[in-house]
């Protein structure tokens, strides 16, 4: 089964807990925002929730949380389901290896990684090396270009 699979499958096991009860949303305020993309105006009201480090938009997302996972901890078989997809998708993956020079380049993720990991390797027999890791980008920055981030 693949994600899409998995995903719809977990839909269709939540779909009869979503009538049975109504959930009360955080009021989420609106600006007047508003953009012109080759003359075309297009609002743009929840602007304001793009600043993630604004004290307001922590406010909102922690609000948003509490409704959801009031909800999601509601479900019994939830554990079950959860389970299930993390065998699933528990697996290792690497993406097609391309060449660049003498060096080639390619994609892993170990499994339950939020982004795949970059890798480069001299050769076809040379040893892999972490070249780009999305989860730590300020070190990549630092280490391997030698830029140092401002705050």
């Amino acid at each position: 089964m693949n994600w899409a699979g998995a995903v719809l499958v977990g839909f269709g096991l939540l779909a009869p807990l979503a009538s049975a009860q109504s959930l009360d949303y955080p009021e989420t305020r609106k600006v007047d925002d508003v953009d012109i993309y080759h003359g075309t105006k297009v609002a743009d009201p929840y602007r304001w929730l793009e600043d993630d480090r604004s004290e307001e938009t922590a406010q909102w997302v922690k609000a948003e949380n509490q409704i959801t996972f009031s909800y999601l901890d509601k479900i019994p078989y939830r554990p079950q389901v959860m389970k299930r997809l993390e065998q699933l998708f528990n697996y290792p993956r690497y993406s097609a290896p391309f060449r660049r020079g003498e060096y080639f380049f390619f994609f892993k993720n170990d499994g339950l990684q939020n982004q795949s990991v970059l890798y480069i390797q001299k050769g076809l027999n040379g040893t892999p090396e972490l070249f780009l890791d999305p989860g730590d980008i300020y070190s990549f920055l630092f280490y391997n270009l030698g830029v140092t981030p401002k705050y």
